[in-house]
């Protein structure tokens, strides 16, 4: 079984390979995920005496977690030694969750994305309640997707990320749901004689600001005042 070291992210690392028994001369080869290592710009592999070397990484990240393999050899055989490598990050914003606007029946998404080793688990919370079931739901990378908002979902949302590292990631943002325009039209009397006057009235819902306008054959009408929400002709 390969011995398992874990390090935060930044920490150094280092494995001496080391034979207690064994003729010269001896020879050091290292494996990194089986493959042949030698020395670059992230470690460096060295030589101690004639019975030991070391390998050293001054500064880990999660692109070094591997298998590491030190196999010693001689005209009489060989032996290995094999350590695993884990770098552990605290969860970091890779798309942070912002305050969004949206009309009813709008599909909405939500983003919280997270980074971290392990992988952070993502969990999104209204009314200190979890939220991903019924017609929200959680997907990859923590988008939380509604198909189509209804005004009661307007409101503030947390989105949390944790991997047990440190303090967990939160951020709550407010969904703001908007009712497009709803128009409601009333004659008060269709039957006008010639040279009378007709009141059209016009009631229209949704969220301020509403803009009422009229036309009539393509050409747009005024009445004069500022409230359009009656007109006579």
């Amino acid at each position: 079984m390969p011995v398992e070291v874990r390090l935060n992210r930044g920490q150094r690392y280092q494995v001496t390979c080391t034979t207690s028994q064994g003729d010269r001369p001896l020879n050091f080869h290292w494996l990194r995920n089986g493959q042949p290592l030698v020395s670059n710009s992230r470690l460096t592999l060295r030589r101690l005496d004639d019975f030991s070397s070391a390998l050293h990484i001054p500064s880990v990240t999660t692109e070094d977690v591997a298998n590491f393999t030190c196999l010693a050899s001689n005209l009489a055989g060989s032996d290995s030694f094999m350590t695993t490598l884990v770098v552990t990050v605290k969860p970091e914003w890779v798309r942070p969750p912002y305050d969004q606007d949206a009309v009813v029946g709008q599909r909405v998404t939500l983003e919280c994305e997270a980074s971290g080793s392990p992988p952070p688990i993502v969990t999104w919370i209204r009314d200190g309640r979890p939220v991903g079931s019924g017609n929200w739901h959680l997907g990859e990378a923590g988008r939380l997707s509604h198909p189509a908002v209804r005004p009661e979902d307007a409101g503030e949302y947390t989105c949390m990320a944790d991997n047990g590292l440190g303090t967990a990631l939160t951020k709550s943002i407010t969904l703001q749901v908007q009712a497009g325009p709803a128009i409601e039209m009333n004659v008060t009397d269709p039957e006008v004689p010639s040279g009378g006057t007709l009141e059209i009235w016009c009631q229209a819902r949704g969220d301020p600001p509403l803009r009422v306008t009229w036309r009539h054959r393509n050409f747009r009408l005024s009445d004069g005042s500022k409230n359009n929400r009656f007109f006579w002709l």
